[in-house]
């Protein structure tokens, strides 16, 4: 996920809408086949930087929202293709220098497991 970021008050900063790109990520398994799924936040890892991630959860035939932090449950479908899409909020306990490049990296950032 990519984007130009905003001061929205002191602590607070977001991405201009229209100026990012959404993170996207598929899971290829069996077809209709029930999926567990958790999109995981980043919490302050030294840094001071916290990502609280929310978007959609899609297969062929349906979308469902989720919330950070919360297990969403989505069948294959047909096809076997699960797609999540990540956007969010980012927030900052520190200050960040202008017109720098932040990197994040969150281990376990999506969790998941196909049900027997």
């Amino acid at each position: 996920m990519t984007g130009d970021i905003t001061d929205i008050s002191t602590s607070n900063i977001c991405f201009n809408a229209g100026r990012g790109v959404v993170g996207q990520y598929v899971i290829i398994s069996e077809p209709n086949k029930l999926i567990n799924i958790r999109v995981n936040q980043r919490d302050k890892d030294g840094d001071g930087l916290i990502f609280i991630p929310d978007g959609r959860i899609e297969n062929d035939v349906e979308s469902k929202l989720y919330v950070a932090n919360q297990q969403i449950q989505i069948n294959s479908s047909t096809s076997g293709v699960v797609r999540i899409f990540i956007g969010g909020r980012l927030f900052s306990t520190t200050e960040l220098a202008p017109n720098s490049s932040i990197n994040l990296t969150k281990e376990g950032g999506i969790e998941w497991e196909v049900l027997p």
